[in-house]
């Protein structure tokens, strides 16, 4: 697993970062902040309809595409924070050339563990088990691989780092993970704007297509971060730590999002 920390893709570095005062470097309150969700991929495991989970797999053709045509949409931003899969880091990278800017590689935001499902086809999947792959598609915060993480653990993991860095940014900001955990965050985010959650893991054929952008109020994240993060070193100290489907495999989420868990069938 590559380890939390910066980078910059042109010249090849990596510039560890040490704690710092989140409250001071914030945006002004009052201030929204544009925050863009980017799905790594697609991997040649999603272009075969497989379940990627913690898989570490680089862009296939298609992705090393998409990610360059996305990368010329996002050139705004002032911040890049990335999974450590290598999918997350490639697209990230081409997004870092774009607005020249470094990104900064995020343990905590790998994708959810899938256990034994990993590597399956959806079809595989339904016939081996169809009530925990209904299940899962429908609402994922019901059912956990065998295995696997649930939406909850993948939660408490992905968003303190992610609060951090939209509390730190000084401007327009994109997250780059894999599509489930990039669905944990959608949902936090949409809660933040007093959105009901949604954890579906439907298939989407714009997964690896779009750029999903949310207005966020740093101030709302600022209290809901810090209740999150209110543990062991709390959210101050998580700036050391940094912040890991194709649209028609199981991996994705479109706009409504949940995984997570339960049992088989």
């Amino acid at each position: 697993m590559v380890a939390s920390g910066w980078f910059a893709p042109q010249a090849g570095w990596c510039m560890p970062v040490g704690p710092s005062s989140v409250q001071d470097e914030m945006m002004p309150l009052g201030t929204n902040l544009d925050v863009a969700l980017v799905a790594a991929g697609p991997t040649a495991w999603d272009e075969q309809h497989r379940l990627g989970g913690q898989v570490d797999l680089p862009l296939g053709p298609a992705g090393s595409k998409a990610a360059s045509d996305r990368a010329a949409r996002l050139s705004d931003v002032t911040a890049i924070v990335c999974g450590p899969d290598e999918a997350s880091r490639q697209t990230a990278a081409q997004i870092a050339l774009t607005s020249r800017r470094k990104v900064k590689i995020v343990t905590e935001l790998a994708e959810m563990k899938l256990g034994l499902w990993e590597g399956l086809r959806r079809g595989e999947l339904l016939e081996r088990c169809p009530k925990a792959c209904r299940g899962w598609e429908s609402d994922g915060a019901a059912i956990v691989a065998p295995g696997g993480e649930s939406w909850t653990e993948v939660h408490e993991r992905a968003i303190p780092p992610v609060a951090t860095a939209i509390m730190k940014a000084k401007g327009p900001i994109a997250i780059v993970a894999r599509p489930i955990v990039l669905a944990v965050i959608r949902a936090w985010l949409d809660g933040q704007a007093g959105l009901p959650e949604d954890h579906h893991c439907n298939e989407c054929a714009e997964t690896f297509d779009k750029i999903d952008r949310r207005s966020v109020d740093p101030a709302r994240v600022q209290a809901s971060g810090m209740a999150i993060g209110n543990v062991a070193a709390g959210l101050l100290g998580i700036a050391a730590a940094g912040l890991g489907g194709m649209g028609s495999g199981m991996g994705f989420v479109g706009a409504s999002t949940r995984a997570g868990g339960g049992g088989k069938s």
